[in-house]
Formats: C-alpha cells, sequence, structure tokens
C-alpha cells in the first residue's frame, strides 16, 4: 500500500513539472494530503509492530507525528470539498479562488494548525515524547485524543456537508460548463474520504473510556484498524479509475498498459482547460 501512495506521489510531481492537465489546485492539494499523510501510514506501520511503552527514539518521533498529524487529517479533508464545492457553486470565480497564492496560504495553515488547536500540549514536552511510554502521561494522551476526535470529527462533518451540497448543485450545471459526471465522480470520492474520517475518529472514543483488556477491545480495535486503511487507501483507487485521463496518463508513465490516443476527456475543473495553466 505504501508503494502505491508512493508510487502516485512520484506520478503526481511529475505531472506538476511539465504542462499537464493534472496540474491544477485540486491535484496540487490531493498530493500535499498525501505527502502528509505519508508519515502517518508508516508510523502506523511501526506502531503495529513496536512496543510503544518503552522510551526509545522511535517512540520519541512516533509520538511528534502522532501530535502533528492528528489534527491535519479533517482540516485537508474539508480544503479538497471546499475546492470541488466551488467548482461547481462557483465555476466562473474558481480559477480565482483557487490562484496559487491562496492554494499557498491555505497549506501553510493546514501546517500550523496542530499548534493552534493544541498549543499547550508544548508546555509539557516530556508527555509530548512519551505520551504512550510513561504511565504519569496518561492523562495528557486522553487529553490529546480527545481534542483530535472532537476537531477531526467536526471537520469531517464539515467537508460531508460542502461535498453533500456539492452533489445537490450538480444536478443544475450545464454541460457546456463541465463534465456533470466527472464533477459527481470527485465529489463522490471526497464524501466518502470524509465520512471514513468520521467514523475512524468516532471509533476513537471507546479507547478513552475502555481499559485494553476489555473482552469488546479487539473488536473495536479491528473496526478502527479497517476504518484506517479504508479511509487512507481507498481513495488512490477511486481516483485512478475516477477519470480516463488520469489513469492513461498514469499508466503511461509507469509504462504498464499503453493506451491509444482516444477522444479528449469531458472537460472538469479538477483538470486544467488550457494545458500549461495552473490552476
Amino acid at each position: 500500500m505504501w508503494s502505491l501512495k508512493t508510487a502516485h506521489i512520484i506520478f503526481l510531481f511529475r505531472e506538476f513539472c511539465k504542462p499537464s492537465p493534472i496540474n491544477t489546485s485540486y491535484f496540487h492539494l490531493l498530493t500535499v494530503g498525501f505527502l502528509l499523510d505519508f508519515p502517518a501510514c508508516i508510523c502506523w506501520g511501526i506502531g503495529q509492530f513496536t512496543s510503544l511503552e518503552e522510551v526509545s527514539l522511535i517512540t520519541e518521533i512516533y509520538s511528534i507525528e502522532q501530535w502533528h498529524n492528528m489534527f491535519l487529517v479533517g482540516v485537508m479533508d474539508v480544503i479538497i470539498a471546499l475546492n470541488r464545492f466551488t467548482a461547481i457553486a462557483m465555476p466562473r470565480h474558481f480559477e480565482l479562488i483557487w490562484r496559487p497564492l491562496n492554494v499557498v496560504f491555505c497549506l501553510l495553515l493546514v501546517l500550523i494548525l496542530p499548534f493552534i488547536f493544541d498549543f499547550m500540549s508544548l508546555f509539557d514536552l516530556d508527555c509530548l515524547l512519551h505520551m504512550f511510554a510513561k504511565p504519569r502521561c496518561s492523562g495528557f494522551m486522553k487529553a490529546f485524543y480527545f481534542k483530535a476526535i472532537i476537531v477531526n470529527v467536526a471537520f469531517g462533518l464539515l467537508a460531508s456537508i460542502l461535498a453533500f451540497a456539492g452533489i445537490r448543485k450538480y444536478k443544475s450545471m450545464t454541460s457546456n460548463t463541465v463534465n456533470r459526471s466527472l464533477e459527481r465522480r470527485f465529489l463522490d470520492q471526497t464524501l466518502t474520504g470524509a465520512v471514513l474520517i468520521v467514523l475512524y475518529y468516532s471509533a476513537y472514543v471507546y479507547f478513552l473510556f475502555q481499559e485494553v483488556t476489555n473482552e469488546n477491545y479487539i473488536i473495536v480495535d479491528t473496526i478502527v484498524t479497517v476504518c484506517y486503511i479504508v479511509q487512507h487507501y481507498v481513495p488512490m483507487f477511486m481516483l485512478f479509475f475516477i477519470s480516463l485521463k488520469l489513469r492513461r496518463r498514469f499508466c503511461n508513465f509507469y509504462h504498464i498498459c499503453p493506451f491509444r490516443k482516444s477522444q479528449t476527456q469531458p472537460k472538469s475543473t479538477a483538470f486544467s482547460k488550457v494545458t500549461p495553466t495552473i490552476h
């Protein structure tokens, strides 16, 4: 799965370095989301096979990454949902709203949000670095997860509302503006990710109130793990099948299954209208 995410990142960066219809604000945001999520996926894998109750460099790196990344997932999903919603609701102003300077501002805001939501944790660096290892930090860890759950569930619900509103709005779109079915698939992907975020972080509430020895722990842990895997990796598969243009360029880049030149893909605000343009 990590190799698939790496393949997506390399492909998208290669597209950004040359005139490409994929060189748009939507794919810029999506790529940054993949990049921010990549360390989380690695740390999640480490956490499955490493004892976090021991004080070590690995647990310290894991704790820092957890602290920073736990507040990013829902925020990134809201920004992507807002991008898709404005594509449907305000197609004439879409390029102005999502010009490169605004996109950079959004991404910088995402990176500093953990320091805004949970700046108090910085005053207890010992527990921030060893929240899983030291017994005295159990209260710190519960408070941290509780804040992360509230933030991500709230942003997940907001992203779901934006995606759902976009789906309702797209019915009034005219075919000479953007392709309706293609935009609907992008909205469906966004809505799916938002709903999975809400389910994943809502399940975390169980761990705040139940001991590890509880007989239902394994069942809930399995559900949370499945939600995590689906939320993190299914969007990549959906992205691959969402557009013929994207699928053709991806396969040709990796020489997987060369496509013959065919008719032009129906246009969408997720793709640039003029090849060199960056949205």
